[in-house]
């Protein structure tokens, strides 16, 4: 049986070789915005593809991948196209989407799908991903990945590989040149990484999923909880020291979101918990009322006897609206003794026609014994 590794989760493995032994991390394909990404990169490998200037219809992608906003993938298309503009005269473009497969060891493979790869009018190797995200870490360990998939199916040794990231969304294009040296560096520290039995926990544990039966990360934990027993002492050099520490704080503040989490789900559905202070741990709520902008908009207008203009409508989204807003709003409009009135009535209206939404809260409460 082969063991594979994604490009994903090479920069995880390479700080902590043991964590090779776990899956890799499940990316969430059915979430819209995973939807929406992979409808971004299937329009542009068509494009790419079939050398197309204009963008093709968006519906098909949209029914495909179940999606409603043709505005944000039509952004994205044009954004990322737009990056391919600038910089397609000078690559040659061997493969797009392409699938590969290298073995490393006997038991061990890299396995991928490359956006698109090609090479320069000076013999370089080029790798470019699309992102749809606003951004992301170890994104060049994931290229030089990709880098090293290619030029082993290839088998060709390239002097300079270009690493290029397209992230669509922020209308920005990253290359990172490498040498054919540290290509090969890269090869190295793999092959040291699958053969290593030594754990290193770090701020990568977030993306292991071995993280909580992990007895290093809860020796980490424990060292930096300590480490973070502030000192009298204010020096520089203190506070140097206490900053190295926070890719540790990352783990730690991780640990205690899935604490809270953990014991909030437990506590939604059962009696407090009796604390060994003799105090109950329960959870109290809060409800937050929350204004649907279109709809309530419209509501505003029409009560206060206005008309939505045009104009409006272009910068609505731009103008801050809440509940407190709203309701000043049609104090001022009503006659001086009916401005309550005024105001309880018009949320009954915001609730009857669903243009506000109440969305609950769960925080702890310690309360006596």
């Amino acid at each position: 049986m082969t063991n594979e590794i994604h490009p994903s989760s090479v920069a995880r493995i390479l700080k902590c070789g043991m964590s090779k032994n776990t899956p890799d991390t499940i990316i969430d394909s059915s979430s819209k915005p995973a939807r929406m990404g992979s409808a971004m990169h299937e329009v542009l490998a068509h494009m790419i593809s079939n050398n197309l200037e204009a963008r093709p219809d968006l519906k098909p992608y949209l029914k495909k991948y179940d999606l409603a906003d043709e505005d944000q993938l039509g952004y994205l298309t044009w954004a990322g196209f737009e990056a391919w503009k600038e910089i397609r005269d000078d690559i040659k473009v061997l493969g797009i989407e392409a699938q590969g497969i290298v073995h490393i060891q006997d038991d061990w493979a890299v396995t991928g799908t490359t956006d698109l790869y090609g090479e320069t009018l000076t013999d370089e190797l080029v790798v470019l991903d699309w992102k749809s995200s606003q951004a992301e870490s170890d994104t060049e360990s994931q290229l030089t990945a990709y880098a090293f998939l290619i030029s082993k199916t290839l088998k060709k040794n390239y002097e300079t590989i270009k690493l290029i990231t397209v992230w669509a969304r922020l209308q920005t294009i990253t290359i990172v040149d490498i040498t054919a040296a540290e290509l090969e560096k890269f090869e190295d520290d793999l092959m040291e990484s699958i053969v290593s039995d030594q754990y290193s926990p770090g701020d990568h544990c977030l993306y292991c999923s071995h993280q909580y039966e992990c007895e290093a990360k809860s020796k980490m934990l424990i060292s930096v909880s300590n480490d973070l027993q502030i000192k009298s002492d204010n020096s520089i050099a203190s506070i140097i020291d206490l900053a190295k520490q926070y890719p540790k704080v990352k783990i730690l503040e991780q640990a205690i979101k899935d604490f809270k989490d953990i014991v909030k789900d437990h506590l939604k559905n059962n009696d407090p918990v009796l604390l060994d202070d003799g105090q109950y741990l329960g959870l109290s709520t809060r409800k937050t009322e929350k204004l649907v902008s279109d709809k309530a908009y419209e509501m505003i207008c029409e009560e206060i006897g206005i008309e939505v203009s045009e104009s409006f409508n272009t910068f609505k989204d731009a103008i801050s609206l809440n509940k407190s807003k709203a309701l000043k709003i049609i104090s001022d409009q009503a006659p001086r003794g009916e401005k309550k009135e005024a105001k309880a009535a018009f949320i009954e209206k915001l609730k009857e026609e669903k243009a506000m939404t109440v969305s609950e809260t769960f925080l702890f409460n310690i309360s006596g014994g």
